[in-house]
């Protein structure tokens, strides 16, 4: 049965701002779409299958790849919460301080 899923704030400003700037900077949205579109797929993933994200240093919580990006979330019996939608090119010491 899949679980609920629940965006952060921060991570639902993010991906705003990554749809945003791929956006802007292709002077079209197609890569947005396809993009979101693969953000949605994972996210519908790993609402059924949660396991599957690779742990991260912190056991609570896990890592799905999308794109260039990292789909970081926790899970609990009934819902996935989404953390963060990261930049895997960004300092990750910026990812540590995001998720403290």
């Amino acid at each position: 049965m899949a679980k609920k899923i629940i965006w952060s704030a921060g991570a639902r400003q993010e991906r705003k701002d990554i749809l945003d700037f791929w956006k802007f900077h292709n002077q079209s949205g197609s890569f947005s779409i396809k993009l979101n579109s693969l953000i949605n797929e994972t996210v519908d993933y790993i609402s059924n299958f949660p396991k599957t994200g690779r742990l991260s240093n912190r056991k609570d919580m896990r890592t799905m790849r999308v794109h260039n990006y990292l789909l970081i979330y926790q899970e609990n019996e009934a819902e996935i919460y989404i953390l963060s939608l990261w930049g895997g090119r960004q300092n990750p010491e910026r990812l540590k301080k995001r998720l403290e």
